[in-house]
């Protein structure tokens, strides 16, 4: 059911917006439209605000909110001046917080580099002080692949210059210090370099204190230094909000302050601004709605409200309110995957809710299978809150009703009688049951589309098209035909061909023009004549197939319901094939798979059913979902 709407006005003084937004908006569904674009031709409007000066304390208000855990309760209103200090005492933590964790971070990256350089050399005994401190002898450590370390040792040992010092070894490389005079440092860099020998660049200071120990006790301190700051960096961490004395109330309350004002702000874009300081909102509400609100601002004398039904003068169309039933309102999920129904549209929603769960469960018809999608259905929905799994409630109980009619239970029919019928045994019945159920169906969404044409006010849609008056009848004479057919009535017969068939053939042929010339066009036909006579051979020809198709397809109903049977009977035949009793694994596997396989099958067929034999004949789904800008106002309360 689609809920009628009324298009508002809400005038007052600017003085009074905050009020009227906190009043009257903020407790209303009211899906806002933007007041400029509503009034496009008057001049002198303009907006009410530009943007959002709340922004950048909303955003941070709602991350500290968040770290501290938002909760249902209801706080107490403080002043704006004292949650943005809120805010910004928390942001002076964070920022403080955050600049000291980067600082000591950097700091332990450079410890972990230090430390990793020189945990190679601590073998080596002299002390890293006299090292830095050397005038005439220079020193590098560095590494030489192993290849290279005996050719170098034969050549080093016939040069007195030089004095190399290994520290460590690993399987590729050679770590040690070599020494040479400051004189021959060009000389002995090149050498080394010949030799494939890798300098590495060891400190003999950190954070301006230089090394005075062995490079084993400076490797030593060294660790002991980084794992302090790792401490502080957790330290830094841990702390929370509380660390600067605000509590949880604080911080909630500066939060549901902020956030109000960030929404009144964000709700303010949407008016305009008059040239004397009135500001205008313009939206939709549900006709009860807007009941209530006139009721309350009827006692406001610095608010005006008005509403009307004409839309000539609306620049936005209406948007769609759905309102169903608790059995209805899942199967919304099925009409909002093909679209949301045009304001003049019919809601299908309830007639999807019936045929859905009809034409389920006359093709999933098993009492036991059924319970067990039902209840499976159920508990996804209660713990899993996945709002759809409603829907297998309700097409499982379906299956439980037509279990009964079937006298089927998890597959066996010999536990219950068939109150109605076995679809094994009556296979023509099921099929032609089928095939009368789909010409029905067809029948009701033809006259769907002629209530749909009504209100749209398309006479060629209502007249002529292959779903309205036209169509309505051309449909009806064939079933008419058919039925005085097999009765023997061939006179009755011949008269519904002359007058049901002929005639309406020849409007649907013909609905262009005659649909421009109920419009009070002059031209009739667009483009050349030939073409046009050429695509309206294709059209009815098409037309013609479809109302064959469309009829034929209601046959997968019976055919599930056959193949639903008859793969069961093969479960059992497998469970009693062995000697002795029925083997109730073979049962039970079998029932969990023809329910996965056959349940999930037979969902899409039934949703194609709806989607291509029976909303391709009356439903657009082009509307507008109602969606109200206030709902987060609404949520402040």
């Amino acid at each position: 059911m689609i809920e009628k709407m009324k298009y508002v006005n809400i005038m007052g003084h600017m003085n009074n917006l905050d009020t009227v937004i906190n009043n009257y908006i903020a407790n209303y569904d009211i899906q806002l439209e933007e007041a400029l674009k509503e009034f496009h031709d008057v001049k002198g409007l303009r907006p009410c605000v530009t943007n959002n000066e709340y922004t950048s304390y909303f955003q941070k208000a709602m991350k500290f909110a968040n770290t501290v855990g938002i909760d249902s309760e209801i706080y107490k209103n403080i002043s704006k001046e004292e949650a943005f200090a809120i805010v910004d005492k928390a942001s002076d933590l964070f920022d403080r917080r955050h600049e000291g964790i980067k600082e000591l971070e950097e700091k332990r990256d450079h410890l972990v580099d230090i430390i990793g350089k020189l945990e190679h050399y601590i073998d080596l005994d002299f002390n890293m002080e006299d090292l830095g401190n050397l005038k005439f002898i220079k020193c590098r450590f560095g590494k030489m692949p192993l290849t290279k370390y005996q050719q170098f040792l034969s050549y080093v040992y016939d040069d007195i210059n030089m004095i190399f010092l290994e520290s460590r070894r690993d399987e590729n490389y050679v770590y040690g210090v070599y020494f040479f005079a400051e004189t021959l440092k060009e000389k002995s860099d090149n050498l080394l370099k010949s030799f494939n020998l890798e300098m590495v660049n060891v400190p003999f200071e950190f954070d301006n204190v230089k090394f005075t120990k062995t490079p084993y006790d400076t490797y030593k301190d060294l660790e002991e230094l980084l794992k302090e700051t790792d401490e502080k960096i957790r330290s830094l961490q841990a702390e929370t909000l509380f660390s600067e004395d605000l509590t949880k109330e604080d911080i909630l309350e500066a939060y549901v302050k902020i956030r109000t004002l960030f929404y009144n702000s964000d709700i303010r874009k949407y008016a305009a601004r008059t040239p004397k300081s009135f500001f205008v909102f313009v939206g939709w509400m549900s006709e009860r709605d807007v009941r209530k609100l006139d009721e309350e601002i009827d006692k406001d004398l610095k608010v005006i409200l008005t509403y009307e039904d004409s839309k000539e003068a609306i620049v936005s169309k209406p948007p769609t309110k759905l309102k169903n039933n608790a059995f209805v309102r899942p199967f919304e999920y099925f009409v909002r995957a093909y679209g949301v129904p045009n304001y003049n549209e019919i809601d299908p929603t309830p007639f999807v809710a019936i045929t859905y769960t009809i034409l389920f469960g006359m093709m999933f018809g098993d009492l036991g299978q059924g319970a067990v999608v039902s209840l499976l259905g159920f508990f996804l929905y209660k713990f899993k809150k996945i709002k759809p799994c409603l829907i297998m409630v309700i097409v499982g109980i379906s299956s439980m009703v037509f279990g009964v009619l079937y006298g089927s239970v998890f597959g066996s029919e010999d536990i219950i009688p068939a109150l109605w019928m076995r679809p094994f045994n009556n296979t023509n019945t099921i099929l032609l049951t089928a095939i009368g159920i789909g010409m029905f169906l067809i029948l009701v969404v033809m006259v769907f589309n002629i209530i749909n044409a009504i209100k749209s006010k398309d006479k060629a849609r209502l007249y002529f098209s292959s779903n309205g008056i036209s169509g309505l009848i051309f449909y009806t004479g064939i079933i008419g035909i058919i039925l005085s057919l097999v009765s023997g009535n061939s006179k009755l017969a011949g008269i519904l061909a002359c007058v049901c068939l002929i005639i309406p053939i020849i409007l649907i042929t013909f609905k262009e023009p005659l649909g421009r010339k109920l419009e009070g066009k002059k031209k009739l036909i667009e483009g050349s004549k030939g073409m046009f006579f050429l695509e309206t051979f294709v059209e009815l020809f098409e037309t013609l197939l479809t109302y064959f198709t469309n009829t034929v397809s209601f046959v997968r109903v019976g055919a599930f319901a056959l193949s639903h049977a008859g793969m069961m009977s093969v479960v059992y035949l497998i469970a009693n094939s062995a000697p002795g009793p029925i083997n109730p694994i073979v049962v039970i596997i079998g029932n969990i798979f023809i329910m996965g396989l056959e349940g999930v099958v037979v969902a899409i067929q039934v949703l194609r059913i709806q989607f291509y034999e029976m909303f391709s004949r009356y439903y657009e789904g082009t509307g507008r979902e109602f969606t109200p800008d206030t709902n987060k106002l609404k949520n402040l309360k």
